[in-house]
């Protein structure tokens, strides 16, 4: 279907579709880009995505699961903008503390990955590891370089294994898995 469009009109639409949504307004951009034969909001949006990303997220199915109430799974324009308004709304909350998911695209790529995560029960980092790798990092800005690509570690500031931290290691409890509470976990049941 999309084949059967003119270059010319396929260029045109996405132009005047991608001003709509850098001006501010998603809702015409998304039904813009729309108009071609062939192309629903989904697909719109993962468009609109591509050259949008600090301001349009894709409805990817799996990002989509992972949004609380949304209800039934719906391709159609009112849908995505729910759930568009809920991912942009994350993305601002996380860019006001100074978070590194901070555009409703990296939002709905981390929503997507917690997902994978889940369906192919993969594990994730522990608090204590992420903080672990936090301190290290704060540590290694905080020691001046002396030009040595390599360095002893000085014993008084290298963090002791201690036997909780080995068992964060060996422990798969300690995974930050979370149940769903969206309509993947009850469509499952």
């Amino acid at each position: 279907m999309v084949a059967e469009h003119a270059d010319t009109v396929v260029r045109r639409t996405s132009q005047e579709a991608f001003k709509l949504v850098h001006q501010g307004d998603l809702k015409a951009g998304i039904t813009k880009m729309s108009e071609l034969k062939g192309v629903g909001p989904a697909t719109a949006s993962a468009i609109m995505c591509a050259g949008a990303p600090d301001k349009v997220p894709f409805m990817a199915d799996e990002s989509v699961d992972s949004v609380p109430g949304l209800g039934k799974i719906a391709y159609n324009l009112a849908y995505y903008l729910k759930f568009a308004a809920k991912v942009i709304d994350k993305a601002a909350q996380l860019k006001q503390v100074g978070g590194d998911v901070n555009t409703p695209h990296k939002v709905e790529l981390a929503l997507w990955a917690d997902m994978m995560a889940d369906k192919f029960d993969l594990p994730r980092p522990s608090v204590d590891k992420q903080a672990q790798k936090q301190n290290k990092m704060e540590q290694s800005a905080a020691t001046p370089s002396s030009g040595n690509k390599r360095k002893a570690t000085d014993a008084s500031t290298a963090p002791s294994k201690t036997k909780e931290t080995e068992k964060v290691k060996d422990d798969d409890s300690t995974t930050n898995k979370k149940a769903r509470s969206t309509r993947s976990s009850s469509a499952k049941k």
